[in-house]
């Protein structure tokens, strides 16, 4: 897993995301959306502030969702030319394509669910014990919450987390520092008492993985 797109994160080091500011209509984010869709789909601030939140500015799964939703609105016969891309249409696009059965058998995906189910496996746990349960801790999340928050409290989560820990090894890591590593890592946010997911998309493929 080293070698891959995840490498940073078996160094527990803070994977590289775009920035982007709440409607805003430059910068690092709004122009990877410019990249991908090469001007043949328009899109507002709304639109580009979804995508943000469910991805958390990652490249590499920003430009595998959009290509999921092109192939969504090719499904609907969609005309390019005659629809704006909004955050109510992400909302549908996310009700339809990002469901666990969806994200399991969709194309797009395969690298990030093959990375998963290595890291979620028994091998994964004895090779790369912390990306593990990094892991772990996303599948719990990516079936937490509602609709584009996926979070949990702490208490929620702790027993769970605490019995990976010790299984993969990391006895060292009490609940509190293994959620502050992984925060550091960009694999979750914490606000008080609630852990959630940094990246919203990653945990849900972990989770539809899991199943």
């Amino acid at each position: 897993m080293d070698q891959n797109q995840l490498s940073a994160y078996v160094q527990q080091e803070s994977y590289p995301l775009f920035s982007h500011s709440k409607d805003a209509t430059q910068g690092e984010f709004w122009d990877l959306l410019e990249k991908v869709f090469s001007n043949t789909l328009k899109y507002d601030a709304s639109f580009a502030n979804r995508a943000f939140e469910e991805t958390g500015g990652h490249p590499f799964l920003t430009v595998n969702l959009l290509r999921e939703l092109v192939d969504w609105l090719i499904s609907k016969s969609v005309v390019p030319s005659d629809v704006m891309l909004t955050r109510a249409m992400f909302d549908e696009f996310m009700g339809e394509r990002l469901d666990p059965k969806s994200i399991a058998l969709s194309k797009h995906f395969e690298y990030f669910r093959s990375a998963a189910a290595e890291a979620l496996s028994d091998d994964g746990a004895k090779e790369a014990p912390w990306v593990h349960t990094a892991y772990h801790l996303l599948t719990l999340l990516g079936t937490s919450g509602a609709g584009g928050k996926l979070a949990a409290n702490r208490a929620d989560i702790e027993a769970s987390l605490t019995a990976t820990l010790e299984l993969a090894g990391l006895s060292s890591f009490t609940c509190e520092s293994f959620i502050a590593s992984a925060a550091r890592s960009n694999f979750v946010e914490v606000e008080d008492d609630q852990v959630a997911a940094k990246i919203p998309i990653l945990a849900r493929i972990a989770s539809a993985t899991r199943r």
